[in-house]
């Protein structure tokens, strides 16, 4: 095909519709990067370090009593008394004789192991003379330059013990004299301990210094914050829990801690460091630690949380780090019209799991305590599922065991709906509304199942 200079389009049109293409890109790429910067999380833990700043400083003030102020200024009096000039000069005099005496020590010992050296050649050598059996004459030789470099050896050696033992007797000198200052410096350690921890982590969170200042405000930055943030998405993996996600059965994870930052932030004796609460000691969630902590979450709790997580017990979507891709569940419609208004709520019918309501928390325990009864028999937790023990003493006492298996089957075959929970989708309910006399009919076909309460159907 010959070649011409004919082309399709206008090339001027083209420069102007890839220019105003390019600066479409670029305002949507600032777009993104602006809705990125104001997820959800990143105010929160924004929030959370305000609230920690606030209890610091209120704890600082606990801390910092006018009986802590006067045995402070009583000890530092102390010291200064035991800080006299005659002191301090004897003090330094026996410093730079033990730094002295330190010095000798080095080189002392440094010529010993050089001195060691050459004895060990010359015994070398006198070994090879006897084996080599050389002239009586000539062996004496031998013998005589090894003894003479025995004996420098052990010279040096009396010299190192001495020198030693002269620099062990210049330290227990200069502790014997350090000692009463050290002492006071000791207890006033003691005192200032929980002052200058509080005031460190006041420092982290709020520097004096500004160039430190500037360098944390730096961090949080655009693009910045992408290398090592303090404002980041926190995980948990909690290890063979794993979720039935539409077909797949995969790993949980759950970052549930993005936005609930202290909700295992315990103290020793699991002692909630934000109780959670409305009043002045209290924290509202997301920023209160988790209620009882003898059971959850906590190192020696029986659901610690790098292995359980968050939503094995509270379902929702673990890997959602907004208000409303958590899915959580309002537990009546006014809750669900204030969080319409406060965080744009909607119902999420796409989400399989939606969090459980805050007084149906419990229905995730018979997920691994199937018995039942020993949540409410525990001797170190006494009922920890109130709800859910009451609810099967309920059906025990109806005797709904009589016609439902709990599972609703019975060797593989249906015998009526599943009393645990509600039919998982819209398929199945539809089915048992469609199919009441058929089941009826195998239910009376099998017979009631009373295996829950000991004894046997008339099928068994």
């Amino acid at each position: 095909m010959p070649a011409n200079d004919q082309y399709w389009r206008d090339l001027g049109t083209m420069h102007k519709v890839f220019a105003g293409s390019a600066f479409a890109l670029f305002a949507a790429t600032l777009l993104m990067m602006a809705r990125d910067e104001k997820r959800e999380w990143r105010d929160y833990q924004r929030q959370a370090e305000q609230l920690k700043l606030v209890k610091l400083d209120r704890d600082l003030k606990k801390v910092e009593t006018d009986s802590l102020k006067s045995n402070v200024e009583r000890i530092e009096a102390a010291i200064a008394s035991l800080k006299t000039p005659d002191t301090e000069a004897e003090i330094a005099k026996i410093e730079a004789e033990v730094a002295t005496l330190q010095g000798d020590l080095v080189r002392v010992s440094t010529e010993s192991k050089f001195q060691n050296a050459k004895r060990d050649v010359e015994r070398a050598n006198f070994d090879i003379a006897v084996r080599d059996a050389i002239p009586n004459n000539e062996l004496a030789k031998v013998k005589a330059a090894y003894d003479a470099e025995v004996l420098k050896s052990n010279e040096l050696i009396r010299i190192v013990e001495e020198v030693t033992g002269e620099t062990n007797a210049k330290k227990a000198t200069l502790a014997a004299l350090k000692k009463p200052i050290e002492d006071q410096k000791s207890e006033l350690s003691k005192l200032l301990a929980s002052q200058n921890t509080i005031r460190e982590q006041i420092e982290l969170l709020k520097p004096s210094n500004k160039a430190v200042a500037f360098k944390r405000s730096f961090k949080e930055w655009p693009i910045i914050n992408g290398f090592n943030p303090h404002l980041n998405i926190k995980y948990d993996w909690p290890k063979g829990l794993k979720q039935q996600l539409g077909m797949a059965n995969v790993d949980r994870v759950d970052r549930c801690r993005s936005c609930h930052v202290n909700i295992n932030d315990f103290a020793a004796g699991n002692v909630a460091a934000y109780p959670p609460g409305t009043d002045e000691e209290g924290y509202a969630q997301p920023f209160s630690a988790h209620p009882n902590p003898e059971l959850f979450l906590t190192a020696t709790s029986a659901h610690p949380i790098d292995k359980f997580g968050c939503t094995i017990c509270h379902e929702g979507d673990g890997s959602g780090t907004s208000f409303q891709n958590a899915e959580h569940t309002p537990r009546n419609p006014a809750q669900a019209a204030a969080w319409e208004k406060d965080h744009h709520w909607h119902s999420n019918h796409f989400w399989e799991l939606p969090m459980f309501p805050k007084h149906l928390a419990e229905a995730s325990c018979i997920r691994c305590h199937h018995g039942i009864t020993e949540l409410a028999q525990s001797d170190k937790h006494g009922n920890s599922a109130p709800r859910v023990v009451e609810g099967h003493k309920l059906i025990s006492d109806y005797g709904c065991f009589g016609c439902h298996e709990v599972n609703g089957y019975d060797a593989g075959k249906p015998i009526g709906p599943d009393l645990r929970l509600e039919p998982s989708t819209a398929e199945q309910a539809a089915k048992i509304a469609a199919e009441p006399t058929a089941v009826a009919g195998k239910m009376r076909k099998v017979g009631p199942s009373l295996r829950h309460v000991g004894q046997k159907s008339s099928a068994e």
